[in-house]
C-alpha cells in the first residue's frame, strides 16, 4: 500500500531534472558566485556600519543603517531574479521538443497538468533555495534597526511572488517555441509588454481621453498596472501607501493589506500556468518553425493580397536570380536570407514604422504635457530593437555551427575577416531599418520641447542610440564567435547587456560602502539608462554641472565608441581562431622531414 501511494504521488520529472541542474558545471559556478557575493556584500556592509559608528558597530551613530542597506539588497535581489529567470526557464519544454522527448512523455502516465506543475517546480525550486541564502543577511540587517518584521516579510513574499510569476511566463514561453532560443527572445518580448505596456497605455489613455474616463476607473486601472509589478508593489509597501488601495476592513492590517494588493500577480500566475496547458499540446507535435518566415509569410499574403486587389499586381522590388561575382558570402545574407532581402526589411519597416508614426502624430497634438511618455517610448522601442539585433548578430556564426555548414565556410579561400565582415551585411541592413522607429519616436519628441534645446537633444539622442545598438551589434559577433550554441551567446549577450544597464544600480552600493559624489558621478558614464536620463534633461534645459552636464554625455559616447572599436578590432584579428579555421601559416605547419629509409636509393650491389 504504501508502495503504490508513493508511486502514484513520486515526481520523476521533476526529480530528474533537479539531477541534471545538480550536476550541470554551470550550476556550481553559479552557486558559487552567489556565496562569494553574498559574503562580500556582508563584509562590505560591516565596514560600513564601523565607518558609520567610528569603528564600533554598537554606537548609536549606526542604529537605522539596516533600512537603505536593506533597501539596496532587495533592489539588488530583484534585478538577479529578473536577469536569471529568464535564463534557466526558458528551455524547460522547448528543450524536450529539441530533443524530441515531449511526446514520450506525453505516452507516460503523466499528464499535462503533471507535466507543466514539475517543470515549473523544477525551476521555481532552485532560485527560492539561491533566495534562502538571503535570510542570514536579512536577520544582520535586522540587528542593524531601521527595519520591521513587517518590512522583511513584505520583501521576502513579493521576491518569491516574482520568482513565481516571471517561471510562469517562461513556462509559458517555453511550450510555444520549438526552440530554446525562440523561448529566451519570446520570454523577454512577453515580460517586455506584460510590465511596460499596460502603465505605457494608461498614460495614454489618460492623455487623451482624460474627459471620458471617471477617476474611479483611471485609478483602478492605474492600480491593476502597477500591482502587476512585484518590485513596484515592494516599493509601495515599504512606504506604507498600500492602505489607500485596500478597503477599509483590511487596511489596519500590514499582511492582510499585502495578500490583498498582490492579487493581480497571483492571477497573472495562474492565466499563464492556463495558457500553458492550452498551448502545450497544441505544440508538441508540430515541428518547429522559425516564428520569423512565418510572420513574412502570413505578412506576404496579406500584401500581395492588397496588392491585386488596389495596385494592379504591381512590383516595386523585383527578386533577382544573379549569381555572385566577388562576395558570395555577402550575396548569401542579402538575397538568400528572410532578413537580408530588400522586399522583407521593406515589409517589416512598413509594420513597425506605421503604427510608432500614427501614435507619435497623436502625442504631437497634444503637446509637450506628453514629454514623459516619449521618454518611456523610447526605451521601449530601443530595448525592442537590440532584442532583435542581438538575436540576429550573435546567430551568424552559431547557426553555421549548429547547422554544421561552418566547416564548408572555413574551406574557403575567403579569410577569417572578410566572412565576418560579409555576415554583417545583412545585421547593417536590419539595423538601419529598426532604427528608423527608433529615430522617428526621437524627432517626435524634439518637436514639443522648446526650441532651444531640441538641436542639443536630437544631436545626443541620435548619437546614444546609434553608438548604444552599434556597440550591441559587435559584441554579439564577438560572444557569438566564442560560444557553440545560439542560445547560450543570446544569454550571454543579454545578461551582459542587462548588467551593463543597471550598473549604476550596483555601484549605488559601493557609494553607500564609502564611494565618494565624484566618483558617483563618473559611475553614470557606464549606465546607458542614466545617460539617456541626462540626455531626457535636454529637453527641459535642465543642464546642471552635476548630472546634466554635456561632458558627460560626450564622455559615454566617446568610451562607447572606443569600445565598438576595439571589440571589432578583436572580432576581426581573431576570426580565423574563433571560428575554428586552422592556420596556414609556415609557423603553425612545419613539414615533417622524410625518413631515411623511404627516400634513401640503394647503392647497387657489385660481386
Amino acid at each position: 500500500m504504501i508502495d503504490k501511494l508513493r508511486n502514484r504521488f513520486s515526481l520523476p520529472l521533476l526529480a530528474r531534472d533537479l539531477t541534471q541542474q545538480a550536476g550541470r558545471r554551470s550550476m556550481y559556478i553559479l552557486r558559487t558566485i552567489l556565496i562569494i557575493g553574498m559574503i562580500a556584500w556582508v563584509w562590505l556592509a560591516t565596514n560600513s556600519v564601523n565607518n558609520l559608528g567610528g569603528r564600533t558597530a554598537s554606537s548609536l551613530q549606526s542604529l537605522g543603517s539596516g533600512r537603505w542597506l536593506f533597501q539596496d539588497l532587495v533592489g539588488t535581489l530583484f534585478i538577479g531574479i529578473y536577469i536569471l529567470v529568464p535564463i534557466l526557464s526558458c528551455g524547460s519544454i522547448a528543450q524536450e521538443k529539441e530533443n524530441d522527448s515531449l511526446q514520450l512523455l506525453l505516452l507516460t502516465r503523466l499528464g499535462p497538468w503533471a507535466i507543466l506543475l514539475e517543470k515549473y517546480l523544477s525551476r521555481v525550486l532552485p532560485m527560492l533555495l539561491y533566495l534562502f541564502c538571503a535570510l542570514p543577511i536579512f536577520a544582520y540587517l535586522y540587528s542593524l534597526g531601521g527595519i520591521t518584521e513587517q518590512q522583511i516579510f513584505a520583501s521576502f513574499y513579493l521576491l518569491v511572488l516574482a520568482i513565481l510569476q516571471l517561471n510562469a511566463i517562461c513556462l509559458f514561453c517555453s511550450a510555444a517555441s520549438g526552440k530554446t532560443i525562440n523561448a529566451l527572445v519570446l520570454s523577454l518580448f512577453v515580460m517586455l509588454f506584460f510590465y511596460v505596456a499596460p502603465a505605457f497605455l494608461l498614460s495614454l489613455i489618460e492623455t487623451l481621453f482624460s474627459g471620458l474616463l471617471s477617476w474611479r476607473w483611471t485609478n483602478f486601472l492605474n492600480t491593476v498596472s502597477w500591482f502587476t509589478i512585484p518590485p513596484v508593489l515592494n516599493s509601495l509597501a515599504d512606504e506604507n501607501y498600500l492602505a489607500q488601495y485596500t478597503p477599509l476592513p483590511f487596511a489596519q492590517t500590514p499582511s492582510l493589506q499585502l495578500v490583498l494588493a498582490s492579487t493581480p500577480i497571483w492571477i497573472s500566475i495562474v492565466i499563464f500556468l492556463v495558457l500553458a496547458r492550452v498551448i502545450l499540446l497544441r505544440k508538441a507535435i508540430n515541428k518547429s518553425r522559425n516564428w520569423l518566415y512565418v510572420f513574412f509569410e502570413k505578412l506576404d499574403g496579406i500584401f500581395n493580397e492588397w496588392n491585386e486587389d488596389m495596385g494592379g499586381g504591381i512590383v516595386l522590388i523585383k527578386e533577382r536570380n544573379d549569381l555572385p561575382e566577388y562576395e558570395p558570402i555577402a550575396w548569401k545574407e542579402t538575397r538568400k536570407s528572410a532578413i537580408g532581402t530588400a522586399r522583407y526589411l521593406f515589409r517589416m519597416l512598413v509594420v513597425l514604422e506605421l503604427p510608432i508614426l500614427l501614435l507619435c502624430l497623436v502625442l504631437i497634438s497634444e503637446g509637450s504635457r506628453n514629454s514623459t511618455i516619449f521618454y518611456f517610448f523610447s526605451i521601449l522601442m530601443i530595448c525592442i530593437a537590440m532584442l532583435i539585433l542581438v538575436n540576429k548578430s550573435t546567430g551568424l556564426i552559431t547557426q553555421e555551427r549548429m547547422q554544421q555548414t561552418l566547416d564548408v565556410v572555413l574551406t574557403t579561400p575567403v579569410n577569417g575577416r572578410d566572412i565576418i565582415l560579409q555576415k554583417s551585411r545583412g545585421v547593417r541592413k536590419l539595423w538601419i531599418i529598426v532604427m528608423i522607429p527608433v529615430l522617428t519616436v526621437i524627432i517626435s519628441k524634439m518637436l514639443i520641447i522648446t526650441s532651444s534645446a531640441q538641436f542639443a537633444y536630437l544631436t545626443f539622442a541620435c548619437a546614444f542610440t546609434l553608438t548604444t545598438t552599434w556597440l550591441g551589434i559587435w559584441l554579439s559577433i564577438f560572444i557569438g564567435l566564442r560560444q557553440k550554441r545560439h542560445i547560450y551567446a543570446v544569454t550571454t549577450t543579454l545578461s551582459i547587456l542587462g548588467i551593463w544597464c543597471v550598473s549604476f544600480w550596483l555601484l549605488r552600493l559601493l557609494f553607500v560602502f564609502g564611494l565618494s559624489p565624484d566618483d558617483l558621478q563618473i559611475a553614470r558614464l557606464i549606465s546607458p539608462l542614466e545617460v539617456l536620463r541626462m540626455i531626457d534633461g535636454l529637453a527641459f534645459n535642465d543642464l546642471n554641472l552635476e548630472f546634466y552636464s554635456n561632458s558627460t554625455i560626450l564622455g559615454y559616447l566617446v568610451y562607447t565608441a572606443l569600445a565598438t572599436c576595439l571589440i571589432r578590432y578583436s572580432c576581426l584579428k581573431q576570426a580565423d581562431q574563433l571560428s575554428g579555421r586552422i592556420s596556414d601559416s609556415s609557423q603553425d605547419l612545419k613539414p615533417t622531414p622524410p625518413r631515411l629509409s623511404l627516400t634513401k636509393e640503394e647503392k647497387p650491389l657489385h660481386a
